[in-house]
């Protein structure tokens, strides 16, 4: 099941933001933070890390993990530290100076996108091997004839 929804709302609570604060940490537009609280839409992979990082969670937790009925507490990120919204804003590049936890996740991530990309390969490289047999069988059938 995915809490995502559920998670940054009570997040957000927990830290005692408002929605236009949370915007000021995190740069999304008022409308796309509202849609992702309402379960509307989600974000793309860098918003993903971007909100895990801001609350010090992985981004399986932040999805997989009902936080509304853990004993998670939000103490130890403030947002008011300096240079902190700054860094947020710029995007999952400026995350690494700042966090080895979010500098982590993005390493998996890279590894988990890299897996991916080979298994396309290994698909694909079976596919045009299927493609070329099957050719040859087409071939060697239109010779009987």
């Amino acid at each position: 099941m995915n809490y995502f929804s559920r998670n940054i709302r009570f997040l957000r609570a927990k830290k005692g933001l408002s929605q236009a604060e949370m915007l000021d940490c995190l740069g999304f537009p008022r409308t796309t933070w509202s849609g992702y609280e309402n379960g509307v839409s989600q974000p793309d992979i860098d918003g993903l890390i971007r909100i895990a990082s801001f609350f010090e969670l992985s981004v399986t937790e932040l999805l997989a993990e009902d936080l509304t009925e853990s004993d998670y507490l939000v103490l130890t990120h403030s947002p008011e530290r300096p240079g902190e919204k700054k860094a947020l804003a710029e995007g999952p590049a400026d995350y690494r100076k700042s966090s080895g936890r979010t500098e982590r996740l993005l390493n998996e991530i890279v590894k988990a996108r890299q897996q991916v990309v080979e298994k396309q390969e290994q698909t694909i490289n079976a596919l045009q091997m299927l493609v070329e047999r099957l050719q040859a069988e087409l071939n060697h059938l239109r010779e009987e004839k």
